[in-house]
């Protein structure tokens, strides 16, 4: 049976499939740089001259970040262990419910197992904006990250959509903290991901956990004691 959609797994697992994969792809091209997806995105400008900013170029800094295995570890909330070197840290800053999913109630995508039981659900809408945070202690760095990452989700967007992030949206805005709440020298960039998704739970799950926590025979004995003084007092007033 498929379990429920957490989108913090989804998009850890997205990350870190990118990292891995500029790695590998980095590798296979060593001899061809230019065929690298690095270059394809970072190398070159609309003159055919290197991508730069002042001494900045590019391609090769982010070639010696992802080169770097330390680099672009993926975190689940802010880890101060390794803010002070390049790494992702997700957050989640507000979820909220959204418009009703057809059949919000019983009987809404029913499911038939091997054994011919079917299984209805019970479903909520959720619009989330989920952040990756990027963290360094060189600007230029966080830069750079934040357009290859904001690049490489966009191309894996079927993907996200496959694993249940509906209508994903990116964008991004720098984020600076108080100084007492911070060490100086450090950076810090946001990718937003806003998407909707749809939460389902098996309806058999509800009526197991409903039976559980009401009808263990302690509410139904309560109210026959209930009943039995209103009759006294009924009778009592006649």
């Amino acid at each position: 049976m498929e379990g429920i959609i957490m989108p913090e797994v989804i998009i850890y697992n997205a990350l870190e499939s990118i990292v891995k994969c500029v790695r590998k792809d980095l590798a296979d091209n060593k001899d061809n740089e230019q065929a690298s997806i690095l270059y394809r995105l970072l190398g070159e400008n609309i003159d055919g001259k290197p991508l730069a900013m002042n001494r900045w170029e590019f391609f090769k800094q982010a070639k010696k970040i992802f080169t770097n295995k330390n680099n672009l570890s993926v975190n689940f909330g802010y880890n101060f262990d390794v803010a002070n070197i390049i790494a992702l840290h997700i957050v989640l800053p507000s979820e909220q419910a959204a418009e009703s999913a057809i059949g919000q109630d019983e009987g809404y995508n029913t499911m038939i197992d091997d054994e011919e039981m079917i299984t209805e659900f019970f479903s909520q809408n959720f619009q989330s904006n989920y952040q990756i945070m990027i963290t360094s202690n060189n600007s230029s760095e966080i830069l750079t990250v934040y357009h290859i990452l904001k690049s490489m989700l966009l191309m894996i967007v079927p993907h996200l959509e496959t694993m249940g992030l509906r209508l994903c949206k990116f964008s991004g805005n720098d984020i600076v903290f108080k100084d007492d709440l911070m060490p100086n020298g450090m950076f810090h960039k946001v990718l937003n991901i806003n998407f909707n998704y749809e939460l389902k739970v098996p309806q058999m799950l509800q009526r197991d956990i409903v039976k559980k926590i009401v009808f263990d025979g302690h509410l139904l004995e309560n109210i026959k004691d209930e009943c039995g003084r209103c009759d006294n007092l009924n009778q009592e007033q006649l």
